[in-house]
Protein backbone atom coordinates (compact mmCIF):
# COMPACT_ATOMS: atom_id res chain seq x y z
CA UNK A 1 0.00 0.00 0.00
CA UNK A 2 1.39 3.33 -1.00
CA UNK A 3 0.38 6.82 0.53
CA UNK A 4 1.26 10.18 -0.38
CA UNK A 5 1.14 13.41 1.70
CA UNK A 6 1.21 16.46 -0.21
CA UNK A 7 1.26 18.52 3.02
CA UNK A 8 5.28 16.70 3.91
CA UNK A 9 6.27 14.96 6.53
CA UNK A 10 4.05 14.76 8.99
CA UNK A 11 5.80 16.23 12.59
CA UNK A 12 8.55 18.39 10.31
CA UNK A 13 7.10 21.84 10.58
CA UNK A 14 8.78 23.19 7.42
CA UNK A 15 7.25 26.84 7.31
CA UNK A 16 8.98 29.50 9.77
CA UNK A 17 12.39 28.24 9.73
CA UNK A 18 13.91 31.74 8.23
CA UNK A 19 13.00 35.07 9.63
CA UNK A 20 12.50 37.49 6.94
CA UNK A 21 16.09 38.79 7.39
CA UNK A 22 17.23 35.53 7.33
CA UNK A 23 15.67 34.69 4.07
CA UNK A 24 16.76 38.12 2.63
CA UNK A 25 20.02 37.07 3.51
CA UNK A 26 20.58 34.08 2.10
CA UNK A 27 18.56 35.76 -1.10
CA UNK A 28 20.70 38.80 -1.10
CA UNK A 29 24.43 37.01 -0.74
CA UNK A 30 23.85 33.34 -1.98
CA UNK A 31 27.62 33.07 -2.40
CA UNK A 32 28.71 33.87 0.60
CA UNK A 33 26.50 31.61 2.97
CA UNK A 34 26.62 28.82 0.51
CA UNK A 35 30.66 29.10 0.24
CA UNK A 36 30.84 29.76 -3.29
CA UNK A 37 27.71 26.71 -4.37
CA UNK A 38 25.61 29.05 -5.54
CA UNK A 39 25.31 32.65 -7.18
CA UNK A 40 23.13 34.96 -8.32
CA UNK A 41 23.87 34.70 -11.40
CA UNK A 42 22.60 31.01 -11.71
CA UNK A 43 25.11 28.44 -13.37
CA UNK A 44 26.91 29.07 -16.81
CA UNK A 45 25.96 27.39 -19.99
CA UNK A 46 28.93 24.91 -19.63
CA UNK A 47 27.65 23.83 -15.62
CA UNK A 48 24.03 23.55 -17.32
CA UNK A 49 25.42 21.28 -19.88
CA UNK A 50 27.44 19.21 -17.86
CA UNK A 51 25.20 19.03 -15.46
CA UNK A 52 23.63 15.37 -14.21
CA UNK A 53 21.63 14.14 -11.37
CA UNK A 54 20.70 10.33 -9.77
CA UNK A 55 17.63 9.77 -7.74
CA UNK A 56 16.71 6.83 -6.25
CA UNK A 57 13.36 5.91 -5.12
CA UNK A 58 12.31 2.80 -2.85
CA UNK A 59 8.84 1.51 -2.32
CA UNK A 60 7.86 -0.69 0.53
CA UNK A 61 4.35 -2.47 0.37
CA UNK A 62 2.58 -5.25 0.62
CA UNK A 63 2.29 -8.44 -2.50
CA UNK A 64 -1.77 -8.37 -1.62
CA UNK A 65 -3.66 -6.23 -0.86
CA UNK A 66 -5.83 -8.26 2.23
CA UNK A 67 -2.25 -8.35 3.76
CA UNK A 68 -2.26 -4.63 4.14
CA UNK A 69 -5.57 -4.51 6.24
CA UNK A 70 -4.45 -6.76 9.04
CA UNK A 71 -2.63 -4.30 9.83
CA UNK A 72 -0.14 -5.84 12.46
CA UNK A 73 2.23 -7.29 9.43
CA UNK A 74 4.83 -5.71 8.15
CA UNK A 75 5.48 -4.60 4.51
CA UNK A 76 6.67 -7.59 2.21
CA UNK A 77 7.41 -6.39 -0.95
CA UNK A 78 10.09 -3.38 -2.12
CA UNK A 79 10.25 -1.36 -5.07
CA UNK A 80 13.42 0.04 -6.51
CA UNK A 81 13.77 2.32 -9.38
CA UNK A 82 16.33 4.83 -10.00
CA UNK A 83 15.80 8.08 -12.59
Amino acid sequence: MLTENPHGLPGVNEGGVLSRGGRWLLLKFPSFFSVGWFRKQGPSEEEVASATFKMWFVGQGYSDGSLASLGDKKPDTEVVTRA
